[in-house]
């Protein structure tokens, strides 16, 4: 799984919200190409402002907007459930330096970019 998110902050509570401009899953060979992920703030601004329209007049949802965060962070998970056989019976085959070394047998990483929304 590969996502490119941003976060948001709603007035009043701690919890950060995000959007993901890319979301995509596929197999770890589908990724030995370069895949490009468009960061596009026009339409992330779109559903934050669809989100504060669909809760708009309901209690404990609607929600006024704190801040957005200045950075979008790139994740990649291989998750422990797979199909392919190859990994084993919850991943007990997947191995490597980042293969988590607790819990779970999954790869788990991810990297922020400072990429501001300056314009729509």
């Amino acid at each position: 799984m590969v996502g490119v998110d941003r976060v948001y902050f709603q007035e009043g509570k701690s919890d950060a919200y995000l959007i993901p401009y890319y979301d995509d899953r596929g197999t770890v060979g589908d990724y030995s190409e370069k895949r490009v992920a468009v960061i596009s703030n026009g339409p992330w601004l779109d559903s934050l402002e669809s989100r504060q329209e669909r809760w708009r007049g309901i209690p404990d949802l609607e929600f006024d907007l704190r801040a957005i965060s200045d950075s979008v962070t790139l994740s990649i998970v291989v998750p422990v459930n797979q199909d392919d056989p190859r990994f084993g019976r919850r991943n007990e085959n997947l191995h490597g330096p980042m293969v988590s070394k607790e819990g779970l047998r999954v790869i788990r990483d991810e990297k922020s970019f400072y990429h501001p929304i300056k314009e729509r």
